[in-house]
């Protein structure tokens, strides 16, 4: 599928950004003497502001902007309005939240509107993923590991971010090993799931034939029409040009960026036990290592996409597989001619 940079805009700002606050918020709650409530206004005005953007990148991906609410019209039906719908409850509760935050409001209601804020982006994050996941024909996305790693990748970006505000705020270093150890342990499962994605996906294909190629149990299909020689819509939005060396560069860059060398930080961070200033900056190096590579990961996760229609045109390019009806059309020629 091609890349669209609106969607991965989307993707990376709104799950990172709930990310940020779902972590902040439950280190809050769980450790209160170590997290102040400015430290989660902090957080959570970030969290507001990425929410926004990610919204607004939103808004380039549609034809008519005009009518984006029309979206909402089938929220029984369609996981795109569930999503669109779960993002602007959450941007709501969010910015209820730190109103009351900056308000002085009890306790009590702090935790009410965190917790509310908190089941919106439950729903969210499994909206936004059924998206891709309700897509059959695509089996790239069609797993159950497109929640997975949707789900922990926001974690890794949104915990490395909270890492940065707690080793940047003075006299926070038991909060900031917390944070690290905690987040340590989501990488560490995200990496393990980001190597079965690897791996299912590699193996997906071993044969390919007409009933498989459509997903139909019709015993008799022909192929009618060998398509277009030209480039087109179909050519160019349903599949993006890259030899599978690049795509195993950009996988490793993946592995390497948003996994290994934020570990490799953190655990040095942990177990050397350097000055504050020293942790703020292997806990930056750490964020922006992730924060890069997720864009890659995310892009990757497009241009693996690979659509049924690919054979149709050619342009299937796993384990260079043929388009099974023009197969089968160039036998039964050669059968009738002999």
């Amino acid at each position: 599928m091609h890349p669209e940079m609106s969607l991965i805009n989307l993707l990376i700002l709104s799950t990172s950004g709930q990310g940020l606050f779902v972590l902040s918020f439950l280190f809050r709650v769980f450790f209160p003497e170590q997290v102040s409530d400015e430290l989660l206004l902090q957080s959570g005005i970030l969290a507001f502001i990425m929410q926004l953007f990610g919204i607004a990148a939103s808004f380039l991906h549609l034809g008519s902007p005009l009518k984006a609410t029309r979206v909402l019209n089938k929220l029984n039906h369609s996981w795109l309005s569930k999503e669109i719908l779960t993002i602007s409850v959450f941007t709501f509760l969010l910015a209820l939240h730190l109103i009351l935050i900056m308000m002085a409001y009890p306790k009590f209601w702090l935790e009410v509107t965190g917790s509310m804020a908190i089941v919106a982006s439950g729903t969210f994050f499994i909206s936004t993923s059924m998206v891709y996941a309700s897509i059959r024909f695509i089996k790239e996305w069609a797993n159950k590991y497109t929640l997975a790693n949707f789900t922990i990748t926001g974690f890794i970006v949104g915990g490395s971010l909270l890492i940065s505000i707690l080793s940047l705020s003075a006299n926070n270093r038991p909060a900031t090993d917390q944070a690290v150890f905690i987040v340590l342990l989501i990488t560490f499962f995200g990496l393990i799931t980001k190597l079965l994605t690897y791996r299912f996906n590699s193996r997906m294909y071993i044969s390919v034939n007409e009933q498989s190629a459509t997903g139909s149990s019709e015993p008799s299909i022909q192929l009618m029409d060998t398509g277009a020689a030209y480039q087109h819509f179909n050519t160019t939005e349903y599949h993006h040009p890259i030899s599978l060396k690049a795509k195993a560069v950009q996988k490793r860059g993946v592995l390497l960026l948003v996994y290994l060398t934020p570990i490799v930080l953190w655990s040095a961070s942990l177990l050397l036990k350097p000055k504050a200033p020293f942790v703020a900056g292997l806990s930056l190096l750490a964020f922006f290592s992730c924060f890069s590579g997720i864009y890659i990961e995310r892009r990757l996760f497009f241009i693996e996409a690979n659509h049924w229609q690919n054979l149709y045109y050619g342009n299937f390019n796993r384990f260079n597989l043929k388009n099974p009806f023009l197969t089968k059309t160039k036998n039964l020629s050669k059968d009738v001619s002999g």
